[in-house]
């Protein structure tokens, strides 16, 4: 997998903040985006088509990813 280093770094960090690893961290995304896909709200399931991935569901990079690109436009307007 091709990982943005931004993404890595903030994982990291995030993992030693929490007192886990990377995987684990990894692993709790996963779960969430999991639980996240299944949902039957409408707004949700908007936002999941709006998420381009490479596979049957995005990555967790390729989410963070977009909201990178989301929130970074919110913020120009």
């Amino acid at each position: 997998m091709d990982q943005n280093p931004l993404i890595k770094n903030a994982l990291k960090a995030l993992a030693k903040k929490e007192g886990i690893t990377e995987e684990e961290v990894r692993q709790k995304f996963a779960l969430a985006i999991s639980l996240a896909l299944k949902s039957k709200d409408t707004d949700w399931q908007l936002f999941w088509t709006n998420v381009p991935c490479n596979g049957e569901t995005p990555t967790i990079d390729e989410i963070i990813d977009y909201l990178i690109l989301e929130f970074s436009e919110d913020e120009q307007d």
